[in-house]
């Protein structure tokens, strides 16, 4: 009798001493998933601000056809080699589409599971990828700030 109460005081002491651990992970996963939201939110903010300033490119070009304006072969050149920059920048972010939506859907029954190690190397991947996002959509925000400028003082 004494060793089952022996025994049954350990397995309470050891459960004990794992709680703190436990408590540790989620909190860490939870401030994963704080961090992919945000960086989810600067994606689209991103995006947005590349939607708009396409669409005074398209403006600006519009413009210049109808006003039937004769480009600057050097400035057109310049204009080429962006819009090849451009090209390269989409196809990198198009790249990674769909691979964070596949790692959330892996973690989804790791978190039921309550398999934190597991899960917070996934959410790391995904932060991984969003950060890289970010940089690629930075640059692809520069790149068409740049042919913007070129097609505004065109005018």
């Amino acid at each position: 009798m004494k060793k089952i109460v022996l025994l049954a005081i350990g397995l309470m002491l050891f459960m004990i001493s794992l709680t703190p651990s436990l408590a540790l992970e989620e909190k860490t996963i939870r401030m994963l998933a704080i961090e992919m939201r945000e960086n989810k939110i600067e994606n689209q903010s991103i995006i947005n601000e590349i939607k708009q300033i396409r669409l005074s490119i398209r403006t600006e070009l519009k413009q210049i056809r109808e006003e039937d304006i004769t480009i600057d072969p050097d400035t057109l050149t310049l204009i080429e080699q962006l819009m090849n920059d451009i090209r390269e920048i989409r196809t990198s972010i198009l790249s990674t589409k769909g691979n964070i939506m596949e790692l959330q859907e892996n973690a989804r029954p790791l978190i039921k599971q309550r398999e934190w190690d597991e899960v917070r190397a996934i959410y790391e991947q995904i932060i991984d990828i969003q950060e890289t996002r970010n940089e690629e959509l930075f640059r692809l925000l520069e790149k068409m700030n740049q042919v913007y400028e070129l097609v505004k003082n065109i005018l």
